[in-house]
C-alpha cells in the first residue's frame, strides 16, 4: 500500500471527479490537478519518487475513466500551451475547443459497464462501442 488509506485509489478518483463537478468553469493541467488532490487530502503526502509516480498514473487513469464517461474532454485554446482538461458541462459556452473525440466516450450499455472501475484501452473500448 503506497498511502495509508484504504481503497486510497477510489478516493482519489472521487476527488478528481468531485473536483471537475465543483469548478465545471476551469480547466486544469495534470501538475494542477495533482497540487489539487494533495491539498485536498491530507493524507495524500507525495514525499518520494515512487509516491509521486504513482500519483501521476493514478491521477491520468482517472482523467481516461472521465473522459470515456463522457464527463469531461481534453480541451485547448489559442493561449493553452499544456494539455488542459474541462468539464464537459463547463466546455459549450467557453472558448475552448474540444480535442477529444466521439470515439473517446463510451456509447453502448457493454462499454460503460466495462469502465464503471478503470478506463480501459481506446482499441477495447472502440470494439465495445461498435459492437
Amino acid at each position: 500500500m503506497v498511502w495509508p488509506m484504504v481503497n486510497y485509489t477510489d478516493e482519489i478518483n472521487k476527488q478528481l471527479k468531485q473536483m471537475f463537478v465543483g469548478y465545471h468553469w476551469l480547466t486544469f493541467t495534470h501538475s494542477q490537478i495533482e497540487h489539487h488532490l494533495t491539498k485536498t487530502c491530507n493524507w495524500l503526502v507525495v514525499d518520494s519518487d515512487r509516491r509521486k509516480t504513482v500519483l501521476s498514473k493514478l491521477v491520468s487513469t482517472g482523467i481516461k475513466q472521465l473522459i470515456q464517461r463522457g464527463e469531461v474532454q481534453k480541451v485547448r485554446s489559442s493561449l493553452t500551451v499544456e494539455p488542459q482538461w474541462k468539464s464537459v458541462v463547463g466546455t459549450k459556452d467557453s472558448g475552448y475547443t474540444s480535442l477529444t473525440s466521439a470515439e473517446s466516450v463510451a456509447h453502448t450499455s457493454e462499454a460503460l459497464n466495462a469502465i464503471q472501475r478503470r478506463g480501459i484501452g481506446a482499441r477495447e473500448l472502440f470494439k465495445l462501442n461498435h459492437s
